[in-house]
């Protein structure tokens, strides 16, 4: 097949209740949609196929779309798109399915017609590593290289102060090494906040994002704790050391997801949580919630900037060693909101069902349900999904899909020379 030239975005179950608030998204946005057209793209919607994302046809119309009343008749188009789990085409012949997931795939299968990419198997080809995060990675792992040379990692209590677009990355370095624990403070914390001092407290902070207002770095000095500041290490070696990784590591075929919206969900489970508490709480101030977030994932680091966003007091980390030990309970004995990936994590049966939140990061299962634990209110993917709004949301994934179409991997030149990280998504 030579390049796509028509491309069809279809109504999400057509003719069928929703049965989840993500249905609500649509593949392509008008904007998006506008950009096609400008790359000469002919673009068919579906009558209503934005309508639940708060997109109308005339929205569509205007970007330049033509609209089709049926499925059926968006299917002559050469690239479908759609984001639905269980949409319905006739036989595709050569046209070719942007899926979602296996609901479409089964379908075509049945159907016996069509070539299917699957969106959510599309990976990035190399593996992209940023300046930002290789920065972020090295400076840790100088902060973190006396503590490794001396074996003392397991008892190594780290905070974080404030919050860094390197601190990401700085998180996921410290996790990997195994800390007693790790906590991440307000910006606006003061020295009674930082509750470990001693050689064996490291406190990590970038001055060109905190300015220290309470005078804490002295007070810290003065009580012997371990300080680093990432902003020295940037300016002193970070070309250096960006350099040197690059040259002395090999590029990785491939890389992370290309459709993603982890971090967005993990904002919108802290707004929610927040809101939540809120309601319960009261008049609390937000600087005296404390949160505690197991593992430290793309979503787990969204729940974590969005918290610190809204100034909340601090944010535990839980890192395996920490959720596998006898200390876990204690760990969570102050925590008011808690954020679980799933509910065979070892923390969503150690929560107190007096004090706190339980925020379920995937839709399985219910937590506190065992033998000596419990949590209080529980709130699982799918409730804190209707707190995410489906034209955003929607809007991040349609520029995703534009970027893979025009962008790098140049889908819409068609099947015959695909991107390696689009190839291994080819069903």
């Amino acid at each position: 097949m030579t390049a796509f030239r028509s491309i069809a975005l279809v109504k999400n179950k057509e003719a069928q209740s929703l049965s989840s608030p993500q249905d609500d998204r649509v593949a392509l946005v008008p904007a998006d949609v506008r950009t096609l057209v400008d790359d000469g793209v002919s673009v068919l919607v579906q009558s209503g196929a934005g309508s639940d994302a708060g997109f109308s046809d005339d929205s569509y119309v205007q970007a330049g779309a033509e609209l089709c009343e049926t499925a059926d008749a968006c299917a002559e188009a050469d690239l479908v798109v759609s984001l639905d789990t269980a949409v319905k085409l006739a036989p595709l012949g050569s046209s070719v399915l942007l899926a979602r997931s296996t609901g479409q795939i089964e379908a075509l299968e049945n159907h016996g017609g069509g070539t299917v990419i699957a969106l959510e198997r599309i990976v990035e080809s190399p593996k992209v590593q940023s300046d930002q995060e290789i920065l972020g990675r090295m400076a840790m792992a100088e902060a973190l290289a006396p503590f490794i040379a001396t074996k003392s990692m397991n008892d190594l209590e780290i905070r974080f102060i404030g919050w860094s677009d390197l601190f990401p990355y700085c998180i996921r370095r410290s996790c990997n090494r195994a800390p007693a624990s790790l906590k991440l403070l307000s910006e606006n914390a003061g020295i009674s906040d930082m509750d470990v001092v001693g050689l064996n407290a490291l406190y990590v902070y970038d001055s060109r994002t905190w300015s220290d207002p309470k005078k804490a770095v002295a007070k810290l000095k003065r009580k012997k704790a371990n300080l680093f500041d990432v902003a020295v290490f940037v300016a002193e070696q970070g070309e250096e050391a960006v350099a040197d990784y690059r040259d002395d590591h090999e590029m990785h075929q491939f890389g992370k997801r290309r459709i993603t919206w982890d971090k967005e969900a993990g904002r919108a489970a802290a707004k929610q949580g927040l809101s939540l508490y809120a309601e319960q709480a009261g008049a609390k101030k937000t600087a005296k919630i404390h949160a505690a977030v197991s593992g430290y994932g793309p979503m787990e680091l969204g729940v974590i900037e969005e918290l610190l966003g809204q100034a909340v007091g601090s944010v535990a980390v839980l890192t395996d060693q920490q959720k596998n030990s006898s200390a876990l309970n204690s760990s969570l004995s102050d925590a008011d909101l808690v954020f679980v990936g799933a509910d065979s994590d070892p923390v969503a049966h150690a929560v107190s069902a007096e004090t706190s939140i339980t925020i379920m990061l995937t839709a399985d299962g219910t937590a506190g349900d065992s033998e000596g634990g419990g949590a209080g209110t529980i709130l699982s993917a799918d409730d804190w999904a209707l707190y995410v709004p489906a034209d955003e949301m929607s809007a991040l994934v349609s520029c995703q899909i534009t970027d893979i179409l025009l962008g790098k991997e140049r889908l819409i030149e068609g099947l015959e020379q695909l991107a390696p990280g689009v190839a291994c998504a080819r069903l």
